[in-house]
């Protein structure tokens, strides 16, 4: 499903997870787990989440938040100096569209990908970003 034309869809949900890549470069082969929590007048937007394990199989996924000052964490709450970090995508565009590089993932409440997200991401070839290592 990952880059596939079936994939520029307008199913996309609030709530739903997607894998946001970077770039729109094909080659850019990392991804965050996002959040859809607007969809209107053809504007997605994603909260982006964040992992610091390197194994996909115990990977848990919290909200990605950024100080004002650059500086990334993961999980606890929007404050004063932290915010989410949230992106935005315009549904019709050709050139924002290849950033959803795959669509309808499942988290569990543990924050861990279902079986069958893990699955679909590793048949695409697909890699997630480890916070402190790939990204920033």
């Amino acid at each position: 499903m990952a880059n596939h034309q079936d994939a520029f869809y307008s199913g996309y949900e609030v709530g739903n997870f997607v894998a946001l890549a970077d770039s729109d470069d094909p080659s850019d082969d990392r991804y965050h787990v996002a959040e859809i929590i607007s969809n209107a007048d053809n504007r997605i937007r994603l909260r982006n989440y964040a992992t610091t394990s390197t194994n996909i199989n115990n990977a848990t996924w919290q909200p990605l938040f950024q100080h004002r000052d650059g500086r990334y964490r993961r999980g606890g709450r929007k404050s004063k100096h932290w915010d989410y970090v949230v992106d935005e995508i315009d549904a019709e565009s050709e050139t924002d569209f290849p950033y959803i590089r795959h669509h309808q993932l499942r988290l569990l409440d543990s924050g861990r990908l279902t079986a069958k997200s893990k699955l679909q991401l590793r048949k695409s070839g697909l890699k997630h970003h480890v916070l402190g290592r790939s990204f920033p």
